[in-house]
């Protein structure tokens, strides 16, 4: 009897545990993640249906999906002929970042680190450069 109570407790906190699995963009929702690349910036907006915007040198482009893999989160593009983004984004050191933090983030292979902060609301880009559709680009 005491070995059932004792699975039953370790079921029940391993399932408490994949209930409150932390969503590393928790605090991104409605919010702007710049990144500053050595030869730019760019910023992104993130959504909680697992999309997200990418602006970038003015101009607004939809990405297809974000993932979440070992602690490690990845940006896919929409490429050509519907096939799969052969070369995501992947970021590690995204989770529990609050609104008007500043931080390094690691790239995938950890050869890259670049500088991010996340702004309140969607003000982007917060330096005020113009933002325009590609379609409609100039």
């Amino acid at each position: 009897m005491r070995e059932v109570i004792i699975a039953i407790l370790l079921l029940h906190s391993v399932a408490i545990a994949l209930a409150s699995g932390t969503d590393p963009f928790q605090n991104y929702y409605g919010n702007t993640w710049e990144i500053t690349r050595p030869e730019e910036t760019l910023w992104i907006y993130v959504n909680p249906d697992k999309t997200f915007s990418l602006i970038f040198k003015g101009k607004t482009f939809p990405g297809e999906v974000w993932r979440i893999d070992g602690g490690m989160v990845c940006l896919f593009m929409p490429q050509p002929d519907a096939k799969p983004d052969p070369h995501p984004h992947c970021f590690r050191g995204l989770e529990g970042r609050k609104v008007g933090e500043s931080w390094k983030t690691i790239i995938e292979g950890g050869d890259k680190t670049w500088d991010c902060t996340l702004y309140k609301g969607r003000s982007v880009p917060p330096s005020g450069a113009p933002v325009q559709s590609p379609q409609g680009g100039s």
